[in-house]
């Protein structure tokens, strides 16, 4: 970049719902400015000296408090300013806020948990020896907390248990689902797994060459769907083949619609299952990534060139806008009245009436 220093935009696109433009600042010659915009469209700036360099992250706290940490500091943001609030051993990756609105700091060694009322004080640290990611409060009050190297931990009244399996064959999981108790997830292996927090435990064996990329919970009927090469469902732990009018195979997502419709956006199609069996319900003639469904029933299909979008009935379909067009979509998402596009080289879209616009890497920190 030409300019005498490097910039680092936050854009607020929901209330406490931020995206970046890059996720670190690198250690380098020149001093950083932080940007903050909200959805108004309200711009505000922070300068950073050279010295401030690290990972960073951002969060909005219940009562509008704005922390940010950078490297191994947590700092208050406040009226252009940085107010540091804490300085730890190790650096930090992620900061959580529980429904008791204490803060649960992931860091390269531990996860720090500390009250923030006047000014930060710790309470404790679990997990010292680990390389944690990131963490979240379950409905039931208890926190999962991810690591790098030593799978999934769960903790309730601090106690924490473990979650990993040994079988190298499922550390690459492709998909997600759950119902009100269970977290499924489909491996590249072919696999299936349960988890909660009493047990983890493989539900459906491994099936080389066919990965499952798609899973789905129906809590209507108590079936783990399954998209893959033979695709099926499970139930009472059996399972159970799709049949279909030809087609074998389903590679795509699940999306249960609100007007009852079951269906499944494959490579380049759309498909319908109904009880046993799944049909060709309309052709897209482009490669399908992700699927997503607006208050107004209008079907979103993120693809490899653009975004479609098909009408109520599923019959007619069009290119969403023309900013779109060839630009790989792998996921849609909607926050008050923004869609955001996860893009492959294009950063997040995102979307609000008729206007487009981008978040990149390239306008950020280099």
């Amino acid at each position: 970049m030409n300019t005498e220093y490097n910039k680092l935009f936050f854009d607020e696109i929901a209330p406490g719902r931020f995206v970046s433009s890059a996720n670190s600042l690198a250690d380098l010659q020149k001093p950083s400015w932080f940007y903050f915009r909200n959805s108004l469209g309200v711009y505000d700036s922070l300068s950073l000296t050279r010295e401030q360099s690290g990972p960073v992250f951002v969060r909005r706290l219940h009562d509008k408090r704005l922390i940010i940490s950078i490297s191994n500091r947590i700092y208050n943001f406040s009226g252009n300013q940085l107010q540091l609030l804490m300085e730890l051993p190790v650096t930090i990756n992620h900061i959580y806020e529980d429904s008791d609105h204490k803060l649960w700091v992931a860091t390269y060694n531990g996860i720090y948990l500390f009250r923030y009322e006047q000014e930060l004080k710790k309470e404790t640290v679990f997990l010292k020896n680990d390389f944690v990611t990131c963490s979240h409060q379950d409905f039931e009050g208890g926190f999962w907390i991810s690591t790098v190297n030593s799978g999934v931990y769960y903790l309730n009244d601090l106690r924490i248990k473990s979650f990993r399996f040994e079988n190298d064959s499922l550390l690459e999981p492709l998909c997600l689902t759950a119902d009100k108790s269970t977290v499924y997830a489909g491996f590249w292996s072919g696999g299936v797994a349960a988890f909660n927090a009493d047990m983890s435990k493989c539900i459906f064996p491994l099936g080389a060459g066919d990965y499952v990329t798609g899973v789905f919970s129906d809590t209507s009927t108590n079936r783990i769907y399954l998209a893959k090469k033979y695709p099926g469902y499970l139930y009472n732990k059996k399972f159970f083949s799709l049949k279909s009018d030809g087609t074998q195979s389903l590679k795509g997502r699940f999306i249960r619609r609100r007007n009852g419709d079951f269906l499944n956006a494959s490579i380049n199609a759309v498909y319908k299952i109904d009880g046993d069996s799944f049909f060709l319900f309309t052709s897209i003639y482009k490669r399908t990534n992700c699927v997503f469904e607006k208050e107004d029933g209008m079907l979103y299909l993120g693809t490899n060139s653009g975004v479609s979008v098909l009408n109520k009935e599923l019959s007619k379909s069009r290119l969403l806008h023309r900013d779109f067009e060839d630009v790989r979509v792998d996921d849609i998402a909607q926050f008050d009245n923004t869609l955001c596009f996860a893009t492959r080289g294009n950063g997040l879209m995102l979307m609000r009436s008729d206007t487009v616009w981008s978040i990149q890497a390239k306008d950020g920190c280099w």
